[in-house]
């Protein structure tokens, strides 16, 4: 078996059964999918698991959920149908390798690891022992991006921009983790690899990519060794050709992708919810209801692992390490100075 190679023909008698789950990381996503799992009819938190035990206390609340402070004697004492992991990119090789080794479906957040040699390990134990597996790429469950799906269905895509924008270096609201390369990857792992994600999953893959970057001085945070700013430049396999810019110093929160056509253009706008183009002459405007991505992905992952179907996630740890492998080419380049790099095949 290999990549989503799951069996999609044993489904489970009764698709009603309740799916206990166990949240590995009680930050600031373990609380988020934590609160999903908790407006999910048919799902229960059996545990939640932190190495500071104070904070899955915390996160625990007053619910029925038992609290552990080390994920082996967790799923000994409480083996869940499904574990949520959310600890930092670091330390998701060995969780997730204990968790499929006891046969719970697993989602982990993105990106799923920092090296391709950690998602080659996990998809290694997926192989051994077939398990539900999802990662973290919540657009893909978003209306927005089926929206987009079925408008460029059968257009040729010849250029695609694509904008993330964050105020991390600006408010310095976000543990300092998330902008040390050695733990989160830096922004461009940890928030622009979403955008590069929609465009793969909206075009194509990406063959070739090139990367420059800028790093400001930060008096307030001395240990952040990020770029704060990044400009990226692609070829997809496909023969379309893309950029991406990265800032983590603007005020405005900004996800969007842009594709262009001969007769055509598309721009997704996730920070607002809404679409809007152009067509063969005719104008295309539409504003969709904000919804929880993140309950969407989560609601697909649980009803998958109930299901015992793959084929229902729409991000395998597999294709998340195309993902990743991507990114990753990016950031070499970014330490050569924009020399161009090719994107490996991923985890095969």
């Amino acid at each position: 078996m290999k990549g989503n190679r799951m069996s999609t023909n044993s489904q489970n008698e009764n698709p009603g059964d309740i799916v206990t789950v166990s949240i590995v990381g009680c930050g600031l996503m373990g609380e988020r999918h934590f609160t999903s799992c908790l407006q999910l009819p048919g799902v229960k938190i059996s545990s939640v698991i932190d190495p500071r035990v104070e904070k899955a206390q915390a996160l625990a609340g007053g619910s029925d959920a038992k609290v552990f402070s080390d994920v082996s004697h967790a799923l000994s004492t409480e083996p869940p149908d499904a574990v949520v992991v959310a600890t930092p990119p670091g330390f998701r090789r060995k969780v997730v390798e204990q968790v499929v080794s006891t046969g719970s479906g697993v989602f982990v957040e993105k990106p799923i690891a920092l090296d391709m040699e950690s998602v080659r390990a996990m998809c290694r134990a997926i192989d051994q022992t077939p398990v539900v597996n999802s990662a973290g790429f919540h657009l893909r469950y978003s209306p927005l991006a089926r929206e987009a799906q079925g408008l460029i269905a059968g257009r040729k895509v010849d250029h695609v921009r694509s904008v993330t924008t964050t105020s991390y270096y600006l408010a310095q609201d976000v543990p300092i983790w998330y902008l040390q390369r050695r733990h989160s990857g830096g922004p461009l792992l940890e928030q622009s690899i979403h955008m590069i994600d929609m465009a793969r999953f909206l075009v194509g893959d990406i063959s070739k990519i090139s990367a420059i970057g800028r790093k400001k001085q930060q008096p307030g945070l001395p240990n952040a060794d990020s770029e704060d700013s990044m400009v990226l430049s692609f070829r997809f396999k496909n023969g379309a050709l893309g950029s991406h810019i990265d800032s983590c110093s603007m005020a405005e929160f900004n996800w969007e992708v842009q594709m262009f056509g001969e007769d055509w253009r598309l721009q997704v706008d996730f920070a607002r919810n809404r679409l809007s183009g152009w067509f063969e002459g005719q104008s295309v405007e539409k504003d969709l209801s904000k919804g929880d991505y993140h309950l969407l992905e989560m609601e697909a992952f649980v009803n998958a692992v109930r299901q015992r179907r793959q084929d229902e996630i729409l991000s395998s740890f597999y294709d998340a390490g195309v993902t990743l492998s991507t990114v990753l080419a990016a950031r070499n380049s970014l330490d050569a100075d924009g020399e161009w790099h090719d994107v490996s095949a991923g985890v095969n």
